[in-house]
Parts: C-alpha cells; structure tokens; sequence
C-alpha cells in the first residue's frame, strides 16, 4: 500500500460512494480518517464497513455545522494534515417549468456543491498551515466544470467554480505549505449517477488514483476518461461540449 506524508484526514461525503471509498484507502495507507455524513444511520454503516474510521454526522448546507465540524475533527484527530471536499448533490431541474420551490433548491445546491467546500478549506487552513509535514486540500470537480449538461446547471456552474478556485487558493495557500489538489473523477458508479445508460468506473478506481497523486503531490489528478475528456477539451472543445450537453 502507498504510503502517504498525511496522517490526520477529513472527507466529506464520506458515507457512500467516492467518499467512502477514499476514507477507506485513506485508512489502509495509515491515515486516521474523519468522514461526515447528513444521515446519522448511514454514517454508522460506513464507520462500521472501515475499521478505525472516526465520524460525525453534518449538513453542509449550514455554515454553523461546517465551523462545528472542522473544530470536532481538529480536536478529534488533535490536528489536520488532509481536507478531501467530496461532498456534493446534483438536480435535474428544467428551467423553462421550475418547480415552486425552485429558488429554494437553487440556494441549496450552490450552497452546498460550491460554497461549502471552500467555507470548509478556509476554516481548516489555520489546522493545515500547522501540520509537521505537507498539507493538503483536494476537491472534487468534475469534467462538467469545462463542458456542462443542460440538465444540471446550479452543479455545473459550481463544479467550475471549484476548478477556478482551486488555481487562486493554490497560489495563496502555497507559502504556508498547503497543496490545493484538483480530483476530476469520470462518470463513477454512485447513488448519484444511478440509472444512467453510461459507462461507469467503481468509486476504489477514484480513491487509487487520488492516493497516488498525493504521493507525488500532483495538483491536478484527472482519473480514466476524464484525462481523455480534457485532453479533448484542450484539442476540440467544441466537440466535447456537444458530446455531453444532452446528457442525462
């Protein structure tokens, strides 16, 4: 197993899926992992599916539960070397017929997808900046953030968000040790892409690669057809965006 410099971790989103498949390779190479979670019985099937994995169940959409958790953590682990923002939702909203509650799900989804994660990496940043060895924040993005869908604009848009945040934070964040570490995933098989007719990669593909691009602190890890996606992008952007804009 590769192993890491870090070994105090938070993963959002950490109960399923991507997540839990990183805090579950986090652990094996020697980590100690925090995930959270909004379902509290969720959170205790992922805390009993990995060993050792510590949690705490969170709304990232709530600013008062994001400062609670990165405090909660930071005690828990007695610091902070690794902050993987994960978490995120995605809904399929037609604009030209909003639901009535659809500002509402707007705010949310921003809040959480875009707002969240970088609230999260300014409140780890004093932990970070005092680790012993190399710190890092990784988030996920997404192919998404270069070439979007027409069925989910508010992810779309706050995926290249993220991906424009992670060049500012990683020229600010650099004097005090921290690496800002962008993971572009392919389409991975979770709760989230359940149902569509695409090819999807397993979520432990996702987490082997995020693992050995820390190891070689690599600020940007594009995993399986998302290095082929950007590469297309650089050559024909065109071209890609007209492959995914009608996609599900």
């Amino acid at each position: 197993m590769t192993q890491l410099a870090h070994r105090r971790a938070l993963v959002t989103g950490g109960t399923s899926g991507i997540g839990l498949a990183i805090a579950r390779q986090l652990r094996a190479a020697g980590l100690e992992v925090v995930v959270c979670g909004r379902d509290p019985d969720r959170l205790q099937q992922a805390l009993d599916a990995v060993p050792g994995l510590r949690g705490f169940t969170a709304d990232l959409g709530h600013a008062d539960q994001r400062r609670r958790l990165i405090q909660d953590t930071v005690d828990e682990l007695g610091g902070l070397d690794l902050l993987v923002a994960n978490a995120a939702v995605q809904h399929a909203v037609d604009w030209t017929r909003p639901a009535q509650d659809f500002g509402r799900q707007l705010a949310r989804e921003i809040e959480v997808d875009l707002v969240a994660p970088l609230h999260l990496a300014g409140l780890a940043v004093p932990a970070l900046s005092a680790a012993p060895g190399p710190a890092s924040i990784v988030f996920v993005t997404s192919v998404l953030a270069v070439a979007p869908k027409a069925v989910a604009p508010a992810y779309c848009a706050s995926k290249a968000g993220l991906r424009s945040a992670c060049g500012s934070l990683r020229a600010q964040l650099s004097p005090l040790g921290i690496d800002v570490v962008e993971l572009i995933p392919p389409v991975v098989d979770t709760a989230m892409t359940e149902g569509r007719d695409q090819a999807k990669v397993p979520p432990q593909l996702v987490a082997d690669a995020l693992v050995a691009g820390l190891q070689g602190r690599r600020p940007r890890i594009a995993v399986g057809a998302a290095k082929q996606a950007l590469w297309l992008h650089r050559l024909a952007p065109g071209l890609l965006e007209g492959m995914l804009i009608g996609k599900a």
